[in-house]
């Protein structure tokens, strides 16, 4: 159960460390536009917060019992939009930042991803009770729990920057630039690769 905490964290410190950098720095997307999008994903994950707080209370429980079949609904969804989010199929043109196909774009993402990431961190929090009944046991969880999202929270920060220290002009990252053309191979690698790990150990959750 515990692991689960390090593949969301990894995904949830990635995009929110360095989403706006990436498609303000690197996409030319204007950082309005790019804004909009991060605060629509923390309005909506806060609405849909209480609203699945509700549905998950009240169903009933059934073969594999009452939260744990909405981590598999979610699933799917979150891992996609984790994905997709590193991989616009339109970049911002150089003299046109304010360019709605991307901006478009990068909203529906972060809204799948507000829906779905808010899903399963919700019941990932409400299965801690299911995992022990004496109080010692649930505090050596939460205990593992924040080790793997220290864990977490390391690689999600380490990885990014050191891609950074490579590029042969940091300053300049733009799509149509050299080191741009780097950040575009390497992020969304880390992108792929961190939501995998997500996957993975939401399925571990899942059987926990």
């Amino acid at each position: 159960y515990s692991i689960g905490d390090f593949g969301i964290s990894l995904v949830n410190i990635l995009f929110g460390t360095f989403v706006f950098q990436f498609y303000v720095y690197t996409i030319n997307l204007n950082s309005i536009l790019v804004s909009i999008g991060i605060s629509m994903q923390l309005i909506i994950g806060a609405f849909f917060s209480i609203i699945f707080g509700v549905i998950v209370d009240n169903k009933t429980p059934g073969k594999f019992g009452k939260r744990r079949p909405f981590l598999l609904l979610a699933l799917p969804l979150w891992v996609l939009a984790n994905i997709l989010i590193w991989f616009p199929p339109w970049y911002a043109p150089q003299a046109n930042s304010f360019f709605w196909p991307t901006a478009i774009y990068f909203w529906f993402m972060t809204i799948l991803q507000a829906i779905s990431g808010t899903l399963i961190f919700n019941v990932y929090l409400s299965m801690l009770p299911e995992q022990s009944q004496t109080q010692k046991n649930r505090k050596v969880v939460a205990s593992n729990r924040a080790l793997f999202s220290i864990i977490a929270s390391i690689l999600a920060l380490l990885l990014p920057l050191i891609v950074q220290s490579i590029l042969s002009d940091p300053e300049n990252v733009k799509w149509w630039q050299p080191s741009g053309k780097l950040i575009l191979l390497y992020i969304p690698m880390i992108g792929i690769t961190f939501a995998i790990f997500g996957l993975i150990t939401i399925i571990f959750t899942f059987f926990s």
